[in-house]
């Protein structure tokens, strides 16, 4: 499922910012094209302007200046004076044949109504817009017209520039653009899949973890119903069995019934739907009232339980009482079953300007570096060899869960001379911050 997901996304990523990307490079495309379009056309002006100034003011022209400008700027001169050309032939010969391309000039002139602009014998001078021209083998052309009239003469001057470099320009641009566009599509694809690879990751890992929850869970409830189904069966076929078989069925019954629990408060942490009755609690005393309640955990393997707190008065916490009871319990519950018969159990207390920090020493079997980073995933036991049925290894998931309510942090370390210490970090209860914030709900009608 994910990896169709995957697919999708990244299609539809790379589809969407590809067609972007397309249109932005389309547009820088046709903005250049209409750039090296103007920048063609005020050349031609620029020489345009200055052939047509040199021929106007001399008084004879030479057919050697003529080829000479002519084949230095690409063009083609045609000069004629009351409607008689200049006998000049032309110095190069373009693809077609140059009177058919000086009537096209003049054909386009003509129906721009150019040649209407100095009306009758009125002298003056003028000069036409920049015409457009396609020679039979679709070369191109710029052409304009000069019209001078004065005194019963006429002189007409056309000009026309070959734009032979045009169409490799183009090709050229075009080419540039699209590897530009592929190459972006390339990086927009590799982008697109990073960055959809990292936002499914989490979503990746949360439906291997359900699998896996949901088979660990599966695996936990089979063992004790196969009990309880073996047990009923045996009593159904000889009622005298019973006494051997109903404690069995019960303790199996206790332990679904422990597990159904711990498996609703995961529930109910996932759902962020965990009652929390906070309050500032002296660190201190909340410790040596449940002190006998901690130290009944290890007295089963005759463990004797520690409480060891620094010399000064240790600053108060915000919580749940009735919650950090319980992650105590689970810690000290955990220490006494993962240590050894008569070996110590020590809840370490001290603190800083800003945290309480609580330890649960054991000096049990210890934790591996391995072991450490799952420690705390649900169904998870370092020691898979053990035989207790009565950790499921969900204990220390239910630990997370609650020290995350409290805004605080759960971390395991090594115990110095072998076993784990179970570090509990919760912030310390500011109450000026408290009373503040409890200012500000009353101000705003908050109860």
């Amino acid at each position: 499922m994910v990896k169709q997901l995957r697919r999708k996304l990244v299609g539809a990523y790379v589809l969407a910012t590809g067609l972007l990307l397309s249109l932005i490079v389309t547009g820088l495309l046709l903005l250049s094209l209409k750039q090296y379009e103007t920048n063609n056309i005020s050349q031609y002006q620029t020489v345009f302007g200055n052939v047509v100034d040199t021929i106007r003011d001399s008084n004879k022209i030479s057919h050697m200046w003529l080829a000479q400008s002519e084949i230095s700027e690409n063009m083609m001169i045609s000069v004629s004076s009351n409607s008689v050309p200049l006998s000049f032939k032309g110095a190069w010969k373009p693809l077609t044949d140059r009177d058919r391309l000086f009537e096209k000039l003049n054909h386009f002139a003509e129906q721009d109504g150019f040649f209407e602009e100095i009306p009758g014998s009125k002298p003056g001078e003028v000069r036409s817009p920049v015409y457009s021209i396609y020679g039979d083998q679709r070369e191109h052309y710029y052409g304009s017209i000069y019209l001078k009239k004065a005194y019963g003469t006429e002189q007409k001057i056309l000009i026309l520039k070959a734009l032979t470099d045009e169409k490799e320009v183009y090709r050229n641009s075009v080419l540039l653009y699209f590897s530009v566009n592929l190459m972006g599509l390339v990086i927009l694809f590799f982008i697109c899949r990073t960055f959809v690879n990292h936002s499914l990751k989490p979503l990746e890992t949360g439906l291997k973890r359900q699998s896996e929850f949901i088979a660990a869970a599966s695996h936990e409830l089979r063992a004790p119903l196969t009990v309880i189904r073996a047990g009923i069966h045996a009593v159904s076929m000889d009622e005298g069995k019973a006494k051997q078989f109903l404690p069995g069925i019960e303790k199996e019954g206790e332990r679904m019934t422990v597990l159904i629990d711990d498996l609703l408060q995961l529930a109910s942490a996932d759902a962020g739907t965990w009652t929390m009755r906070t309050e500032p609690l002296m660190t201190d005393t909340f410790l040596i009232s449940n002190y006998d309640a901690l130290a009944e955990l290890c007295r089963k393997k005759n463990q004797p339980f520690e409480l060891r707190m620094q010399e000064e008065e240790l600053p108060a916490v915000c919580g749940d009482r009735q919650r950090l009871m319980q992650l105590m319990t689970i810690l000290t519950d955990n220490a006494s079953s993962y240590s050894p018969e008569g070996s110590t159990i020590a809840v370490i207390v001290r603190s800083d300007a800003k945290h309480v920090f609580i330890e649960v020493e054991d000096h049990g079997c210890g934790i591996s570096e391995e072991d450490k980073k799952r420690v705390f995933d649900r169904f998870y036991r370092a020691d898979k060899s053990r035989n207790d049925k009565s950790h499921y290894g969900l204990g220390l998931s239910i630990a997370a869960e609650l020290v995350k309510l409290h805004h605080g942090k759960l971390t395991v370390k090594d115990t110095d001379g072998g076993g784990s210490t179970f570090v509990l970090q919760l912030p310390v209860w500011d109450s000026q911050r408290a009373g503040d914030v409890g200012s500000r709900k009353k101000e705003k009608g908050i109860r």
